[in-house]
């Protein structure tokens, strides 16, 4: 019997084993499918692998048991242990075929379930760390919704979203799924839903249904789930209902997070958050430099240490260059390799290894994506100046209005808006950077802008630019014959010999130069030239004749020249329509008027006039608002401007005792002033000797003087309760670096429009002003933080709301509300809401006034004046307000003052219950109220909120006058601890029992 289980036991085995291996096969199949295998198979598999372990060591000891039988097997010599090994096989055969009999599947596998994130592999960032804070601290945020995170081209706003994404592996949170999207740049939706279905595991079997069905089928599944979105690089903004993407909010909780190089396509994905990814410090890059290169080859020589810094420095901080460049210098540990490199990186930086196809190429996309030709050919000009030079605006958006990228029209202040619109546009896409009256290029861009000129097979982009570079001569390799703007300026160049032939040339710089003539057979050949900048070139004395041969040109610059005599060659010159001569020798502009009719753009600055100057005698045109000329003249009388007919007059008077201080001592210097402690006494004593007069204070200081100069900026002034004072000077825009003004208590009615030079000011009170209108103050003060208003004659309209909207930086704003409509559209714009203080309502009329404890989270003070409202409620949960809901408090927490005075309508105040923190209210000349709290509103109001606790708990004064209705404060007085003051007065109905409060000690 033994034996015959021992076979079967045997042949079962193998077959189990035989079994075993096919099913994994299958298994393996199945899972290269990229499916996952069930849990019932993985069960049984790793069964018969224990049973077969099992059973083999149990037939080891067959050999043993076997010989221990006799008599033909029917006995044994030990009967016990042969008894107990019979009973093993048997039910090891049972188990054996038992395991067989369950075997068989249907299914062996099945659909991977998604995981929560899948893991970005990223190479080691420097300089991000900080980054990720804000940008977690952001998503993180119960409010926040959206997050754009925007910059410029390869400055690591990827890297910094995969980081972000790996931080979702690292931290626990109660995210669902992550889900990583590259949005291409001509914005193809069914790609993107092909990224999220393939994240979901629904890729393949909805591979061929339509848009419409795949946006279903993500919206079934997102909105049953807590998602971060994550899209990378959107050039427009994504529209979430054709893809399918549930929008975020305070209730799902989910986020979406993008990355743009356009600033604008945050405001279009109406993010909550916006954060701007900069280039890295010096420090930063270098380090980041150092890591990708690796230590062997920095260590191989004390140069090459010294070239890789000087490396590092030429990218700029761009941690795409710097990867890039350092991942090529890797394996070079020849110090005569890295010479090389520091000189292409010098001279032709496109030329060095994988500079084209890693860097610039990926930087043009964001050329590539510039609205028009027009756009694109106002960026390539900038790439005409030297590296890091600071372009003036007013300057290139002449130079653009000559080529006839734009039209000239001007504004009343001579600016062209379509100029200034071009330079916003090219900022906000990262391909310039914007001080407040110039903007530059980053250097890595503009090596972009220079390979394009070079390459590029249209005829409009192409250039030929060596600016800067030190050139005694004007090389040979220029191609004049198709380049269609040439840059030689900031060089040494002297002299000109060459006669170039250059029909399509329309631009040429030569400015900054030392050339001491232009030969006359250089201009022969340019008949498409239409700028000319010849200006900086300090020898220059005069033109060549052969100018005239320049029949399209249309601006001339000849500025900071020698030029004392115009060119009889001029007069050739009739579409010439701008002539800068600034800062010249020129004595006469005899025949100016008939040699250039066309002139449209000029200024004459006329130094000294004693006596009126007939501008016709001379020649001149006289300026208008269409030619956007400008005379500017200086005179010691008064009657001269009259006699000139000048528009404004500005008269210059002696500094006051202030304004001299700070002159004297900045030509004095602050080190002459520190070399001995009596010596800014005696300074002072000298200055107000010289009694504000320029010419003095500057000739003794310079005389006093032995160091350098030093100017001392004004942060504070403070001009309140000056309760004449109607207007402040233009001359108030000098004090550049002033922070904090006040004007409260005064007769300003109107803000100057020199108050846009005021761009470091954060903090503007203007409480109980004649102001009318904020009308420009957006755009003036973009870094304004603190804004107060408070019964000042500004009433909060739609307007208004557009421009408070604009400062993107405040953080408290006191103002003043008429209109319901407004307060509610108010309170429907969170970042403005937040920021209130302080409110004076006045003057409406309203069946209901609502008011938003989240959305006024920040309010102090309240005033009710002069007002017909029926009802006024609290709101804290709107439905119509879901972007303003939180979780917190209902309640008005920092809300400790109110002043109620003229208010017909309501009977009864029980909206005060949410104010717990009140601790000063004052109400009077308001017939209808009846009592302060009403006994049955505040049950309703403790059944929804069981915390409310006893009315004013905190209140220090109460003041109650001229309330011929008021009846009762409450239904029981309340226990006051804290109350200090209490007035009542004129109320004939209210009995003397109700005001009786336990007072404070």
């Amino acid at each position: 019997m033994m034996k015959a289980n021992l076979e079967a036991l045997d042949t079962a085995t193998r077959e189990l084993r035989e079994r075993r291996v096919d099913l994994s096969r299958r298994v393996s199949l199945e899972e290269d499918k990229g499916l996952e295998r069930l849990a019932k198979v993985e069960g049984w598999l790793s069964r018969a692998e224990s049973i077969d372990s099992e059973v083999s060591d149990l037939l080891r000891e067959e050999p043993t048991e076997t010989k221990r039988l006799c008599l033909f097997g029917y006995c044994s010599k030990n009967c016990i242990s042969s008894c107990k090994y019979g009973k093993k096989v048997s039910k090891k055969l049972e188990e054996v075929k038992e395991l067989l009999s369950k075997g068989v599947f249907e299914e062996l596998a099945e659909k991977r379930p998604a995981s929560k994130v899948v893991k970005k592999d990223i190479q080691t960032t420097i300089g991000l760390d900080s980054m990720v804070g804000k940008a977690w601290g952001s998503i993180m945020k119960p409010e926040g919704r959206t997050l754009g995170i925007y910059g410029m081209g390869g400055v690591g706003k990827t890297t910094l979203l995969a980081r972000i994404n790996n931080k979702f592996d690292e931290e626990v949170s109660e995210f669902d799924v992550v889900i990583w999207v590259v949005v291409s740049k001509d914005l193809q939706y069914k790609g993107i839903q092909d990224q999220i279905l393939r994240r979901l595991r629904a890729d393949q079997e909805l591979e061929k249904e339509t848009e419409e069905k795949k946006a279903s089928f993500i919206e079934n599944i997102l909105r049953r789930k807590k998602f971060i979105l994550l899209l990378d690089d959107l050039w427009s903004a994504v529209d979430l209902n054709k893809i399918g993407v549930p929008r975020p909010t305070q209730e799902n909780g989910s986020k979406i997070v993008f990355t743009t190089r356009k600033k604008e396509v945050c405001r279009h994905m109406r993010a909550d958050d916006e954060l701007k990814i900069d280039c890295l410090s010096t420090n930063e890059a270098w380090e980041l430099f150092q890591n990708v290169v690796g230590e062997a080859p920095l260590k191989k020589d004390s140069e090459i240490l010294t070239l890789a810094k000087k490396i590092s420095e030429k990218c700029h901080g761009l941690p795409l260059a710097l990867n890039v460049i350092g991942k090529a210098m890797s394996c070079k540990e020849d110090v005569h390799e890295w010479r090389h490199a520091n000189d292409v990186l010098k001279s032709s930086s496109r030329e060095f290894p994988g500079m084209e196809e890693n860097i610039l190429s990926v930087l043009k996309f964001s050329y590539d994506g510039l609205e028009d030709d027009k756009m694109k050919s106002c960026f390539m000009y900038c790439s005409l100046f030297p590296e890091d030079y600071e372009i003036k605006k007013e300057e290139l958006i002449e130079y653009w209005i000559n080529e006839g990228f734009i039209n000239g029209k001007r504004d009343e202040d001579g600016s062209n808006n379509k100029g200034h619109v071009i330079i916003g546009s090219l900022v906000r896409a990262h391909l310039l950077m914007e001080s407040e009256t110039t903007v530059k290029m980053h250097d890595v861009l503009r090596e972009m802008a220079l390979w394009i000129g070079s390459t590029s097979e249209k005829e409009e982009e192409k250039q030929c630019v060596k600016s800067g570079v030190k050139l005694r001569l004007i090389p040979d390799d220029i191609n004049w014959s198709v380049s269609r703007r040439i840059s030689l300026m900031s060089n040494q160049i002297e002299k000109i010999s060459c006669c170039p032939k250059c029909p399509n040339l329309s631009t040429l710089f030569l400015r900054d130069n030392d050339l001491k003539g232009i030969p006359g057979k250089f201009f022969q050949f340019m008949p498409s030239l239409v700028v000319l900048d010849l200006s900086r070139n300090r020898s220059l004395r005069d033109l060549p004749e052969e100018i005239c041969s320049l029949t399209s040109l249309q601006y001339l610059n000849l500025s900071y020249t020698r030029i004392s005599s115009l060119s009889v060659g001029l007069k050739g010159l009739r579409k010439l329509i701008s002539l800068d001569l600034e800062f010249t020798k020129l004595k006469s502009i005899d025949g100016i008027g008939t040699s250039l009719p066309n002139l449209q753009k000029f200024v004459l600055l006329l130094d000294d006039l004693w006596s009126a100057v007939d501008l016709n005698k001379i020649g001149v045109p006289r300026p208008t608002q269409e030619n956007g000329s400008k005379i500017v003249f200086t005179t010691r009388k008064k009657e001269v401007c009259r006699h000139m007919r000048a528009d404004d007059k500005l008269q210059i008077d002696c500094l006051p005792a202030n304004e001299a201080w700070e002159l004297f001592r900045s030509i004095v210097g602050e080190d002459t002033l520190k070399l001995h402690q009596d010596i800014p006494a005696l300074a002072k004593q000298i200055c107000e000797k010289c009694y504000g007069l320029p010419l003095a204070l500057n000739v003794i200081g310079k005389a006093m003087s032995c160091k350098k100069d030093f100017m001392p900026a004004l942060v504070v002034l403070d001009l309140s309760r000056n309760r004449t004072l109607r207007e402040l000077p233009e001359e108030i825009c000098s004090l550049i670096s002033l922070q904090y003004l006040n004007l409260s208590r005064t007769c300003i009615s109107s803000l100057p429009v020199c108050l846009k030079g005021l761009r470091k000011l954060i903090s503007l009170d203007l409480e109980f002003s004649r102001l009318k209108s904020i009308d420009g103050i957006g755009t003036s003060l973009p870094n304004l933080q603190v804004l107060k208003l408070y019964f000042s004659s500004v009433f909060i309209d739609a307007r208004s709301i557009e421009v408070l909207q604009l400062l993107e930086h405040l953080k408290i704003l006191t103002g003043n509300v008429k209109d319901a409509l407004m307060l509610e559209s108010i309170q429907r714009v969170e970042r403005l809401a937040s920021c209130v203080q302080c409110l004076w309502i006045s003057e409406m009329s309203a069946e209901v006034l609502t008011l938003n404890t989240v959305a006024l989270d920040g309010l102090r003070k309240l005033d009710i004046e002069s007002s017909k409202i029926s009802e006024i409620k609290i709101d804290w949960k709107s439905k119509e307000k879901e972007d303003l809901l939180c979780n917190s408090s209902p309640y008005f927490k920092h809300l400790s003052r109110i002043a109620i005075f003229g208010l017909e309508g309501p009977k009864e105040l029980s909206w005060l219950l949410f104010a717990p923190n009140l601790k000063h209210l004052e109400v009077s000349i308001s017939g209808s109220i009846e009592e302060l709290i009403n006994k049955e509103k505040g049950m309703s109001f403790r059944n929804v909120h069981p915390e409310m606790t006893v009315p004013f708990p905190k209140l220090e004064s109460l003041d109650l006058s001229y309330l011929p209705g008021l009846k009762r404060i409450c239904s029981s007085p309340p226990a006051l601890p804290h109350l200090k003051n209490i007035i009542v007065k004129d109320c004939p109905n209210l009995p003397k029992a109700a005001m009786k409060f336990p007072r404070h000690e």
